[in-house]
């Protein structure tokens, strides 16, 4: 399965937030240590394009991902990525939802 990943520029924390948004939603696990990058992927899921976009945007990334963690000590919850937010979104929009 090949992944469709755009060219990246991030200038800011929301672009960073859709980086790793893009990245979780191929399957890819982001965190950081506060130095490095941490992803967790099977191998043909993290690209050559992927890589560098991680690379070129690092400060950013790490940014993000530790005020994503901040966020989540201070108020106990954690930030919903965009995939969440779908999955939420389309449960409280099913009129007959199905029972297990």
């Amino acid at each position: 399965m090949k992944t469709k990943i755009k060219s990246y520029r991030v200038r800011n924390e929301s672009q960073a937030s859709r980086l790793i948004a893009e990245l979780e939603s191929a399957g890819i696990s982001v965190s950081t240590d506060g130095q490095s990058i941490i992803c967790k992927a099977r191998k043909e899921s993290l690209t050559a394009e992927l890589r560098e976009a991680i690379a070129r945007h690092k400060p950013a990334l790490i940014e993000h991902l530790q005020q994503r963690v901040n966020n989540t000590s201070e108020t106990g919850a954690a930030d919903l990525s965009f995939s969440q937010e779908r999955l939420w979104l389309a449960d409280q929009l099913e009129q007959d939802p199905a029972l297990f």
